[in-house]
């Protein structure tokens, strides 16, 4: 395979209809197209030619049993790529696991040809983007990107402070970095500290430390007011859906003595490793010790947490459980509604959106 000198993002649709149903192409021929296509800056694009219903004509799939071939040839894409957040904001839906492949199947001609002329919008966009400088769509999507990673990675890298130690924090530490995060979004918010925040929610309330995984979504009520927050709470599904949306999701659990034990030790000896609920063995007792964490990332096959005890933690801090049913985890999404802004807070976070938007397409972009 030789790359070509063209940097340009290119894209291959690929069409069929019923005549091909039974027709698949074997595993190493079909990893090999996607190498090179890879390789060489294309993304696939399978589209199946239905003449039957179809439900939803704006979905894509994490799997498909009908016409395999077809749909794993298609260009493997996730939640916090440019481009799959420039379909979602055109009103296509992902599946919950935040994975898809580049997949659809179209039965009218006018939606076929909309899908791909949306397709070659966000092609030309990605590649005029190394000269222009012109605010559009696409471009909106990579600078949302671009400014959660930059407050997210920001904040989180430098969390040597958000070690609980031996202290019964971890309530008040998930509290403070979701705040913070989804406070760091918005330029024209005050600026917070830390742990500033977390003492405050520390020396204002005073809980049972056995139980403040219990109370960490009624102390993030408390506080709704006065950032301005909204808080839903939601099950993995819903929690899934959030991140997708670039927002923070609080979660808390418990464990009994027995299950703490084998869940620290499961991470001392697996630091990048999945958590299956087998790991954690079967509870003694009914008495839980409670834990608050926050939700950072998902994937097909689990979960990634940002836990409070310290980088040398872990995974860097972080851990992973393959879904919400492991740890019985609860999550609350944690956001601040724009349509809430004053006139001078829109100007200044549009403000922010431009700056942002021209280092993306002075850096991103090579």
């Amino acid at each position: 395979m030789n790359q070509s000198d063209d940097n340009n993002f290119k894209c291959l649709f690929i069409l069929s209809d019923d005549e091909s149903k039974n027709e698949n192409i074997d595993e190493d021929t079909l990893n090999l197209i996607k190498e090179s296509a890879e390789f060489n800056n294309i993304i696939i694009v399978s589209i199946y030619l239905n003449t039957g219903e179809i439900k939803n004509e704006h979905k894509f799939y994490d799997s498909y049993e009908n016409y395999p071939s077809l749909f794993s040839i298609g260009t493997t894409i996730t939640y916090d790529d440019p481009l799959m957040r420039f379909l979602i904001e055109k009103g296509w839906e992902l599946p919950p696991s935040g994975e898809c492949n580049l997949f659809i199947e179209v039965n009218d001609t006018q939606n076929l040809y909309k899908y791909v002329d949306l397709l070659n919008d966000a092609m030309a966009e990605i590649n005029n983007s190394k000269s222009s400088k012109d605010q559009n769509s696409f471009m909106n999507s990579i600078a949302t990107t671009a400014i959660n990673t930059y407050v997210s990675d920001n904040i989180i890298n430098n969390f040597d402070a958000i070690n609980q130690g031996h202290e019964n924090t971890c309530y008040a530490n998930s509290i403070s970095v979701a705040i913070l995060i989804t406070l760091a979004k918005f330029p024209g918010i005050p600026e917070i500290d830390f742990l500033e925040l977390r003492n405050e929610i520390i020396n204002s309330i005073e809980l049972n430390p056995k139980k403040v995984h219990k109370n960490t979504f009624k102390i993030l009520n408390t506080l709704k007011e006065k950032y301005n927050l909204s808080l839903n709470e939601v099950d993995e599904i819903g929690a899934r859906k959030a991140i997708m949306k670039s927002r923070i999701c609080v979660a808390r659990f418990g464990l009994t003595k027995n299950q703490w034990k084998n869940f620290k030790k499961f991470y001392k000896d697996n630091p990048k490793g999945i958590l299956r609920k087998k790991d954690l063995g079967n509870p003694i007792g009914n008495k839980l010790k409670g834990h608050a964490v926050i939700l950072t990332s998902i994937y097909k096959d689990s979960l990634k947490f940002l836990n409070s005890y310290g980088t040398e933690w872990g995974d860097k801090g972080y851990f992973r459980i393959k879904d919400a049913e492991v740890l019985n985890a609860k999550f609350i999404e944690v956001y601040i509604d724009p349509k809430n802004f004053t006139t001078e807070e829109k100007n200044k976070f549009d403000d922010f959106g431009c700056v942002i938007k021209e280092n993306v397409n002075l850096n991103l972009f090579y």
